[in-house]
């Protein structure tokens, strides 16, 4: 069984655009900035100091899915910046 995914960050990563690059590389962009990941390795700092996986690797999983379940899942929860109102 894997660890459990970080909502927060998944919800983040469904906002970001994974683009490969070649057989190993993604590049990662829709952030801050973007991030280069090669061998299931990220270049930014929660994957650098092991703060568990990191949003950009969650996008490249959600870039793997199927378009419109993507789709409904980016309409279902709220881009980054914003929150969702509770009533």
């Amino acid at each position: 069984m894997s660890p459990m995914i970080d909502l927060l960050r998944l919800s983040r990563a469904l906002h970001l655009t994974a683009e490969p690059l070649d057989t190993n590389g993604w590049m990662v962009s829709g952030g801050a900035r973007s991030h280069l990941v090669r061998d299931g390795v990220c270049d930014c700092a929660d994957a650098v100091y092991g703060r568990g996986e990191c949003k950009h690797l969650l996008a490249i999983r959600l870039a793997v899915l199927d378009a419109d379940v993507r789709g409904a899942l980016q309409m279902m929860i709220p881009a980054t910046g914003t929150r969702a109102v509770h009533r």
